[in-house]
């Protein structure tokens, strides 16, 4: 990506616009449940999962269909632990479609298996393979320790769900995914182990769901997915720790989101009292504020554009939603039981039906407010270059030698950032427009939806600063620089050349 824009800012800069500008609890439950039966079918969520899943292709090479293929295995583990297994097309590997742990404190469920002096690989559990029937004692009690061996890839839907007694799990590096419900309402789980060289690369929605005990939770490097309502419930959870060199997530003060402009999830034990989404962020996501009785005030960026459903149910300290900008849509049930929301504005024409207490006055104003910047002791442009990189898929750095990046040495210091793939946002052109109108040193819409704004702070002749701004529809299509400390005459010789660039 450094290569590339460096390569945009000198033709931008230096060498005109020939180019197109860019490159390409009890409570806790009663409420999950009631959110859950009114805006998703409970089917859909906790079904069970195919009954046999290929092998590994680490484990063997192509293969016929084996005639033991569909056989069922019963083994039994360390501790009197009992698994039944149905053997896969291979003949060599197994899914584990039923087990018990019969009352031990630890289970491991082993990669090798051992029947009639014959060994298998067991590549995969099946969905609900320890969940219990309304008729007997849940296949989990007692078990305090879960450890699942490496060579495991996959694991099915609800397969640990509602484990009494459970408190940590030890996860192999071979698993590729956490699925759906995996470990819903396991109410003593304090610790999920996942390798730091773990092949992980989704959790799936509703996977910790219910588990109140969770304080914290280590997402690896290799996680590109995160499915909304995953840690809904998780009336302890603090903070995210996000590890290694993960450029597919953000963790934002408790809060969680993804390359794509969602906030997935704002811990429900965060007790700060005030949150600011962070700009670039374009849709709330489900259940993302669900349940933290803490927070009183939320402000949202002029991105989002989607409130999705029950973003802030049950946040019984919510008074204040602060909406910067029109939004398209508000989902169900996104505002109910907020007792202490008793006004909220809207701007645009929202569609929304049931989506406020009745003790909540709702106010649609034709009007948008006023951008509102933060204050930067460097001036106005500085201002707006620290809030909308506050966006969790930006890439900001210092430029240390401007050369390098096409800038001739004379504009100063700076930084720039570049999105990829944004496009001249409504609400990036919005800040903008915030600046002052004696700062704007050029500006130019093309045809073709390429945008230039050049804005100019030279209040202080000695340390002026200079905004560069240029987005086009394809690549990393979102190019900031900000300059500070620059010389005067030679930023204004740079504006003309650009000037002149254009016109030619």
């Amino acid at each position: 990506m450094k290569k590339g824009a460096s390569v945009v800012f000198s033709v931008l800069l230096l060498g005109g616009m020939m180019a197109s500008g860019v490159m390409n609890g009890a409570q806790m439950a009663s409420d999950y449940n009631d959110w859950v039966n009114d805006t998703v079918a409970v089917d859909s969520i906790f079904e069970d999962s195919v009954a046999l899943i290929d092998y590994s292709d680490e484990v063997t090479d192509d293969y016929d269909v084996d005639p033991s293929a569909g056989n069922v295995i019963e083994v039994s583990g360390d501790g009197g632990a009992y698994f039944k297994c149905v053997v896969n097309a291979d003949g060599r590997t197994v899914t584990l479609v039923e087990g018990n742990a019969n009352g031990s404190s630890e289970l491991t469920i082993p990669f090798l298996l051992e029947d009639d002096d014959f060994t298998y690989y067991l590549t995969g559990i099946d969905g609900n393979a320890f969940r219990a029937d309304a008729a007997s004692e849940h296949p989990l009690s007692g078990v305090k320790h879960l450890y699942i061996a490496n060579g495991i890839a996959y694991v099915g839907k609800n397969a640990f769900a509602d484990a009494p007694d459970l408190q940590t799990v030890t996860l192999p590096s071979s698993l590729k995914r956490i699925s759906a419900g995996m470990f819903f309402n396991c109410k003593q789980l304090v610790a999920v182990s996942i390798p730091v060289d773990a092949n992980l690369d989704a959790i799936e929605k509703l996977a910790f769901a219910g588990c109140s005990s969770l304080a914290s939770f280590e997402i690896p490097a290799s996680v590109s997915d995160i499915e909304e309502t995953a840690w809904m419930g998780c009336t302890s959870l603090t903070d995210f720790v996000l590890h290694g060199e993960n450029s597919y997530l953000h963790v934002d003060h408790g809060a969680l989101y993804d390359c794509h402009g969602v906030l997935l999830h704002y811990s429900a034990a965060k007790a700060d009292k005030r949150y600011a989404v962070r700009f670039g962020t374009l849709r709330v996501g489900n259940a993302a504020f669900s349940g933290n009785p803490y927070i009183e005030e939320v402000e949202l960026p002029i991105t989002v554009d989607l409130i999705s459903d029950g973003v802030f149910k049950n946040c019984a300290s919510l008074r204040k939603v602060q909406f910067a900008g029109a939004i398209t849509a508000i989902g169900r049930h996104a505002f109910e039981q907020c007792p202490n929301l008793a006004k909220i504005t809207l701007y645009g024409n929202p569609d929304f039906t049931e989506d406020f207490d009745a003790h909540t006055k709702v106010v649609v104003a034709p009007q948008e407010p006023p951008i509102v910047l933060p204050q930067s002791e460097q001036g106005v442009l500085a201002s707006v270059l620290e809030y909308v990189s506050t966006s969790s898929c930006l890439l900001t750095e210092e430029i240390a030698n401007n050369e390098n990046y096409g800038f001739p040495a004379s504009l100063g210091k700076g930084r720039w950032a570049v999105y990829g793939n944004s496009g001249p946002k409504n609400g990036v052109l919005k800040v903008l427009e915030a600046i002052p109108a004696d700062m704007l040193a050029l500006k130019v819409d093309f045809a073709d939806h390429k945008v230039l704004r050049v804005y100019l702070e030279k209040s202080d002749t000695l340390h002026p600063k200079l905004l560069f701004f240029t987005a086009g529809t394809g690549g990393n299509d979102l190019i900031l620089a900000y300059f500070e400390d620059g010389n005067l005459q030679e930023i204004e010789k740079e504006i003309e050349k650009i000037k002149h660039n254009i016109g030619s």
